[in-house]
């Protein structure tokens, strides 16, 4: 548990090194910056459609506030959906596979708010869809997104 959570700190501390050295927003900081305060600009720039603003909000939150379980959940899953809104859906699907192993294992899972799991599967499910139509002959995708994934059952595949 504790090698996981050293990896996990590694790992957001590297993503926010890189996030950090592209920014061209103010990153300016206090100490005094509340755990709201942090939600507030991230869902602020979320609201302009400044992704990586937001997320480097979110991120540093998690950095400077691990032991909020509730926040912190809530935190991952904003930063989970912001890739799936950069359609970055491997590192989403990383995120919110980690989420929902969370609410599988972690022995604060009692704190967190089930709207989270319930989200992130769901999400998971628009992720396996779209990689799958991804994954189908050009032809097919338009007719896939229209009507869904399912209404390709019973075409002839081309074979390769």
């Amino acid at each position: 548990m504790r090698i996981c959570m050293v990896k996990n700190i590694l790992l957001t501390a590297a993503l926010l090194l890189t996030l950090a050295s592209c920014a061209t927003y103010n990153t300016n900081l206090s100490e005094d910056w509340t755990e709201e305060q942090f939600f507030t600009k991230a869902q602020q720039a979320a609201d302009r459609n400044e992704l990586s603003e937001s997320l480097f909000y979110y991120e540093v939150y998690l950095l400077r506030y691990p032991q909020n379980a509730t926040k912190g959940i809530a935190a991952e899953y904003e930063r989970a959906y912001i890739f799936y809104q950069k359609k970055n859906y491997d590192q989403a699907e990383t995120y919110f596979k980690a989420i929902l192993n969370k609410y599988e294992t972690s022995p604060y899972s009692y704190l967190y708010p089930k709207a989270y799991r319930v989200l992130s599967e769901k999400v998971m499910g628009s992720i396996e869809e779209k990689k799958a139509i991804g994954e189908l002959p050009f032809f097919q995708r338009g007719k896939a997104r229209r009507y869904g994934i399912d209404s390709l059952k019973g075409e002839e595949q081309p074979a390769d």
